[in-house]
């Protein structure tokens, strides 16, 4: 008979038997963009003020040095001109995994018809995951 014990306080087993789906980046990317795109019809005006719209994700591949992704849809400055009103950004922001760095690129920048008609590319999906890949390896140089 072994002398095996087992304790009870022990935190890093579950005994739930549920186990998790791992999503690699591009399905988390293709969900944040249909999160994005979903909020942006409800939330992001035609015209005039709005607030920020924004979508957050951890990054589930651990090759990579890079902590969450934030996409985000934001209006441009009074001083920009006197488009500020209609026009709108689409911006992504990757952080590092200790939150002291980040990097953003924006993606694109229009009304909220020709942001939302951009959610839907496939193309921004492979140019986002590709932002990310990059900023990796900055981040990893700084």
């Amino acid at each position: 008979m072994s002398n095996l014990r087992v304790n009870p306080y022990q935190t890093n087993v579950s005994f739930s038997g549920k186990t998790t789906k791992i999503v690699s980046l591009p399905e988390k990317i293709a969900s944040s963009f249909k999160k994005l795109h979903d909020r942006a019809e409800r939330e992001v005006t035609e015209y005039d003020y709005f607030k920020q719209v924004q979508e957050n994700f951890k990054n589930p591949d651990k090759s990579l040095y890079v902590g969450d992704i934030s996409l985000k849809i934001s209006q441009p400055p009074k001083e920009l001109g006197a488009n500020y009103k209609t026009h709108r950004h689409l911006e992504a922001t990757v952080y590092s995994p200790t939150k002291g760095q980040n990097v953003s690129r924006p993606l694109a920048s229009g009304t909220k018809k020709e942001i939302l008609e951009k959610l839907k590319e496939k193309t921004l999906h492979t140019e986002l995951e590709d932002f990310i890949k990059e900023s990796s390896g900055m981040m990893i140089l700084d």
